[in-house]
């Protein structure tokens, strides 16, 4: 039964939309200045466009291998399409509170994403998602944009040098979890959508992910030296990517989906509460 309602909160996107929302609310905690609006926001889009991106998955590789999402949302079609009706009526309902300045950047990712995933090359047998790499490059671009860009545009902050550099911090972390769940698909993913593990392998592709992390980690050192971050906020940022490193490390398509779609995903959520938690006792 544990298991039914944790797949249930999985799989209707409920966790990914928190996840990107703790991200959002993670970039205001650096900005030392809150919107809720925006924050409840970027949880009913991220629901909304998940559901519309999940109805044009790419064909497995094996016709009898399926993701264990696809199965779930086959038996509890009902349930899917539920939530992607409340991430529909939130994103209406909070989209009233934008700014100006900030739908710009809502309609760039919202273009981006409604394109990717279709099938609009080669007489409908590809699209964006075919090209190599590309996959990776278009999830954290969007993420970046919608966890950093949106809410430094909603608290009036300008695109300044901080602001690109907390961007590019936050490509590289969502870089970094997002691989793994390339591993997790190597079984069942179509070559034709050619993701790093496919191209590179598993160790390589590891590699990379781990190389994004330290990346990450310098950038959150480099802007504690520059006092962009506190010493709180630099802390929780290395405590969160150490821990996000582990679950890199363990990756493998022989672990449960749920080790990615709750674990992995989660570490956006845990990056946030440990940044709360110590920007509050060591700000």
């Amino acid at each position: 039964m544990a298991k039914r309602i944790l797949e249930a909160f999985v799989y209707t996107n409920v966790w990914v939309a928190i996840a990107v929302a703790s991200l959002a609310a993670l970039t205001m905690v650096v900005f030392h200045q809150f919107d809720f609006s925006l924050i409840a926001f970027t949880f009913f889009a991220t629901l909304l466009m998940y559901a519309y991106a999940r109805r044009f998955e790419s064909p497995a590789r094996l016709s009898e291998s399926t993701s264990r999402l696809t199965q779930w949302a086959d038996a509890n079609p009902a349930l899917f399409w539920v939530s992607a009706i409340i991430g529909l009526l939130g994103t209406l309902f909070f989209a009233r509170f934008l700014h100006a300045n900030t739908w710009i950047w809502v309609a760039g990712c919202a273009a981006l994403s409604a394109i990717y995933p279709l099938q609009f090359i080669g007489n409908g047998t590809g699209g964006l998602r075919h090209v190599a790499g590309l996959k990776l490059l278009v999830i954290s671009a969007v993420w970046a944009i919608v966890t950093v860009i949106l809410p430094a545009a909603q608290t009036g902050a300008t695109l300044s040098f901080e602001v690109s550099w907390l961007a590019m911090q936050r490509f590289l972390f969502v870089m970094a979890i997002t691989i793994p769940f390339d591993i997790r698909d190597l079984r069942i993913d179509s070559p034709s959508i050619n993701t790093l593990p496919y191209l590179l392998g598993i160790k390589r592709a590891r590699f990379i992910a781990h190389f994004s992390i330290f990346l990450a980690e310098v950038g959150a050192v480099f802007m504690y030296l520059t006092d962009f971050f506190s010493a709180g906020i630099m802390a929780g940022h290395l405590i969160a990517f150490e821990l996000t490193s582990l679950l890199i490390y363990r990756s493998s398509p022989k672990r449960p989906d749920l080790f990615f779609s709750f674990w992995v995903e989660g570490t956006s959520a845990l990056l946030f509460l440990l940044v709360f938690i110590f920007n509050y006792f060591w700000p």
